[in-house]
């Protein structure tokens, strides 16, 4: 019987198959040797108890033996990472190993997969020791006169024989065990020949007979269970292929199929698509689709799943994971539903499609949507939802002409919180200023905590109407003398001193980083006036001309003496967790105006035209800071489009590479894709040059600016980088999720690698690694962090699943306080 044939690279699913095989079987082996190793010991005790003795010590012995040895460790090899059976530390390097193509995607990773030919020689080596004991038993058996004697072991063979059976998962270790009992049996056959012919004849083809036959039905069934093993991996293969092709993952192809006629009604439904619906077949023939999912009538703009759902079907367009809730005896189940139109010869024939009720991971994503919008130590909203109430806002300020109010809060004392309060008493000082905020504001009010120590409240206005200046100044009076009466902490009174700064919509701008800034410098002003500290923008311009002019001095001067400071944030790679390289991003802290974003402080130097300046500088000193770290690893650096244009870009870049004396394959320039590009013929041949010198370009922030498809079609990109915004947005938004799986895709197509920025939760992280993203970078690996730390960094063993990820150490969990300040203090990565 020719061998089975494996595919290589199901190898090593299939010896593990076997091996669980095998360890499932032992048990079972090892207790029917055992009792007949009890009954010949009991047999022979009479006749000759040394024998018996030496039958049973030998047969317990040698199982024992085995056992202690080899079963831990074929439990360790079967036991996942999480089981809980590896011990701290375990030596063995393929646990922490994902294979991608084994179906187990525990044991190999392709060519450091485990050698299990050491275990499969431990088991003939087993058998081949129980043959011998049971060879002996049947040699001394047999020279006993009496017919019971050669009658008994003849039984205890044949029993033997078949158990051996339960090994036949290794190869050879039945035959091992058949040849030896048989042989013993043959040859106490020959010795007891006493002349005559027909009975000794007739055992012996017996045994013959007998022994084929264990043979051929180990070979059988291992050959058997191989080829069933090996169909279903196949199978499973054939089903991730079909996956692949579909893009969609495995966990949304779907738990029931769906069939609609040309006129959008159900045929042939299954019995698990009817059980759906607490109906029988019958009375789901027929009936129209969009009228078993109460779904609305024409499409209603309201942008609902549902709605989309109904516009689809209506208008034969293929759809995917479409989220909808269906109402089932009351209660709200949430279901998933992807279909497309199917034509024949230009006929349309209906809708076909799978469903699957995925309610109790709508109620996680709830939950995980809650807590990604809220800050988790107040309850109040983050920045991520204050920036999604702030859109509705300007929205409503759009097509309803509804005004409204932006109030920045800043709290000046939190610092000033005595020793001698327990360590937590900020903490608690922070929540009160939380509650007595919900309790002073309208309940139209808006509030939200933007950092440690300051508030914002969006207060709306009725539709129609302009700005009520007297309403807003009368709610931040009342927010300041709500928290300027003292706190009582662990009796400690605590006082505290507000500033308020008020930005109106439409009168200071109606774009959010319009109005972001007016209130910011607003609440500067007030922080500077002892007497009136709530100060609206309209009414403070001659002093925010003024911060304007500090902020820009304060830049100028920045960029002179190079006071900015360089800090670094680690990209690691989405699939093996390994570090790949860092991003440098800039800092300030200026003398006069103070810390302000980075993102006014670019826009104040593009508008002082020292972008050239600051930008060189950014790229020599992250090259010099990148000659000190591993090899492996290269620097990002944010490039202004601009420079682009310039034909003296690809001198400067190569100058600094020399000077510096980092490798050019070290080194990739980040072009900002939301400032405009023209595709001019000077651009594509810098960007061309930079690419033949070995530099890796990037398109930064993809997807939030303009022309982005033109420039992947005409520019020379190693890779793009997903806006952060589309990677907060995409578990609970479905047009977020539509997007970021198209780029994805798009990245495949095009062969270049993405990287998906501002990932901060474990379930975003497992998200883009399914979906094939390459890169990931944001809080949940690391916060930026200045040169000097990178080598204690990079060099800091891992110890568990709350610490950031290392040079090839893998962690999938961020750190209670980074989630913390990344939702209250997140910034978009930018230069």
């Amino acid at each position: 019987m020719p061998p089975l044939e494996v595919p290589p690279h199901l190898q090593c699913a299939v010896d593990r198959a076997n091996l669980r095989n095998l360890y499932e079987r032992i048990p079972v082996y090892f207790l029917m040797h055992a009792l007949t190793a009890m009954v010949a010991f009991i047999a022979l005790f009479n006749v000759d108890v040394q024998a018996g003795s030496v039958v049973l010590v030998g047969v317990i012995g040698i199982m024992s033996v085995w056992s202690t040895i080899m079963l831990p460790r074929i439990a360790r090899l079967l036991a996942s990472p999480e089981d809980g059976a590896l011990g701290e530390g375990e030596a063995i390097s393929t646990f922490r190993k994902v294979c991608p193509d084994c179906p187990e995607y525990r044991v190999c990773a392709r060519s450091d997969r485990v050698d299990y030919r050491p275990l499969w020689r431990a088991v003939l080596l087993l058998n081949a020791a129980l043959g011998i004991v049971w060879a002996f038993f049947v040699l001394h058996t047999f020279s006993i006169s009496g017919e019971a004697a050669s009658l008994f072991a003849m039984m205890a063979i044949i029993g033997l024989l078949a158990s051996v059976l339960a090994t036949s998962a290794v190869e050879n270790a039945v035959e091992v065990m058949t040849m030896l009992i048989v042989g013993g049996a043959y040859i106490a056959l020959l010795r007891a020949w006493h002349g005559s012919f027909l009975p000794n004849v007739s055992a012996i083809m017996q045994l013959t007979l007998c022994s084929i036959f264990v043979v051929v039905m180990g070979r059988l069934g291992r050959r058997l269970r191989g080829r069933l093993f090996l169909a279903t991996l196949e199978q499973r293969e054939q089903a991730e292929i079909v996956s692949l092709l579909m893009r969609r993952s495995d966990s949304q192809l779907g738990e029931w199929l769906w069939h609609t006629d040309s006129a959008g009604c159900v045929y042939n439904p299954s019995a698990r698509f009817a059980k759906m619906f607490n109906l029988s077949i019958s009375q789901v023939q027929g009936r129209r689709f969009v009228d078993l999912l109460d779904l609305p009538a024409g499409h209603t703009g309201d942008g609902s799943a549902a709605a989309q759902l109904a516009y689809c079907i209506t208008h034969r367009l293929a759809f995917r994971e479409l989220r909808i809730r269906v109402m089932m005896d009351g209660v709200p189940h949430w279901w998933t539903l992807t279909g497309r139109p199917i034509f024949s010869e230009g006929i349309f024939l209906g809708h076909r499609g799978v469903g699957a009720d995925v309610t109790k991971a709508h109620d996680v994503d709830r939950k995980m949507s809650h807590d990604a919008h809220h800050d988790m130590l107040t309850g109040l909203p983050n920045n991520l939802g204050f920036s999604e109430r702030l859109h509705e806002s300007l929205l409503s300020l759009a097509s309803e002409k509804r005004p409204f109010a932006l109030l920045m809060i800043g709290i000046d004392g939190l610092e000033s919180v005595p020793q001698s309060v327990e360590a937590d008493g900020r903490d608690r000082l922070l929540q009160e200023i939380s509650g007595r905020l919900g309790k002073v504001v309208h309940g139209a009010d808006f509030v939200s905590r933007r950092s440690a120590d300051e508030f914002l409240v969006l207060c709306p206005g009725q539709a129609g109407e302009v700005s009520n200046i007297g309403h807003v100044q009368f709610c931040a009076q009342r927010i300041i003398e709500a928290l300027e009466l003292p706190f009582d902490l662990g009796g400690e009174a605590i006082h505290l001193k507000v500033s308020i700064g008020i930005a109106l919509a439409p009168e200071t701008g109606d774009q959010a980083a319009a109005l972001m800034d007016a209130a910011a410098d607003a609440l500067q002003e007030a922080m500077n006036d002892d007497v009136e500290r709530v100060c609206i923008y309209d009414y403070a311009v001659e002093s925010v001309a003024a911060f304007h002019r500090i902020l820009l001095e304060d830049v100028r001067s920045a960029v002179r003496n190079r006071a900015f400071q360089l800090v670094y944030q680690p990209i690691v790679n989405a699939q093996t967790l390994q570090v790949q390289g860092f991003e440098a991003l800039a800092r300030l802290n200026g003398p006069s105006s103070g810390r302000m974003s980075i993102e006014r402080i670019i826009r104040v130097i593009e508008a002082d035209d020292l972008c050239e300046e600051f930008d060189l500088w950014v790229l020599e000193t992250a090259c010099n800071a990148a000659m000190q770290w591993p090899e492996t690893l290269w620097v990002s650096v944010n490039i202004s489009a601009p420079h682009f244009m310039d034909p003296g870009m690809l001198l400067r870049v190569t100058e600094i590479l020399k000077r510096t004396g980092l490798p050019s394959s070290r080194l990739q320039l980040e072009m900002t894709e939301t400032i405009f590009l023209e595709p001019r013929a000077e651009v594509f041949s810098t960007l061309a040059a930079l690419n033949n010198l070995g530099v890796r370009i990037v398109l930064d922030d993809f997807g939030k600016g303009f022309s982005s498809l033109s420039y992947l079609k005409r520019f020379p990109f190693s890779k793009i980088k997903l806006d952060a915004v589309f990677v907060q947005d995409m578990l609970q938004d479905a047009r977020s999720a539509a997007v970021v799986r198209s780029v994805l895709e798009l990245a495949v197509d095009l062969g270049v690698a993405i990287t998906a920025e501002g990932v901060a939760t474990d379930e975003q992280y497992q998200y883009l690694r399914e979906k094939g993203c390459t890169e990931i970078q944001g809080y949940l690996f690391s916060r930026p962090m200045p040169e000097k730390n990178l080598a204690e960094y990079l060099a800091k063993p891992f110890h568990g699943p709350d610490t950031a990820p290392r040079m090839g150490v893998q962690s999938h969990s961020l750190p209670h306080q980074w989630q913390q300040e990344f939702r209250n203090q997140h910034e978009n990565p930018v230069r």
